[in-house]
């Protein structure tokens, strides 16, 4: 998958990829790598998002590693095992 160019977008002349999807954690703190299958242009092209799907969601960072890779971690979240929702914006 490739950014592709639209002379009619107002703007920047490339939209941008969306990427998505869930993984699982587990524990009160800790994290978890996330491979993206299609690599943005570099690790500083996109931004990343997550947020915990629990009834009682913790505090969450997520970090671009590179531009195939997220870490995101957690802390102060319950015991168990949580589904991580993240998303991906960028070129």
């Amino acid at each position: 998958m490739s950014a592709t160019t639209y002379p009619n977008w107002i703007g920047s002349g490339t939209l941008p990829i969306f990427k998505y999807g869930t993984t699982t954690g587990s524990g009160a703190s800790g994290s978890v790598v996330v491979t993206l299958l299609v690599p943005y242009t570099s690790a500083s092209s996109y931004v990343a998002f997550v947020t915990m799907e629990d009834a009682d969601p913790a505090e969450m960072p997520v970090v671009r590693n590179s531009a195939s890779q997220i870490q995101i971690y957690w802390a102060q979240a319950g015991a168990g095992s949580h589904t991580l929702a993240w998303q991906t914006i960028g070129t």
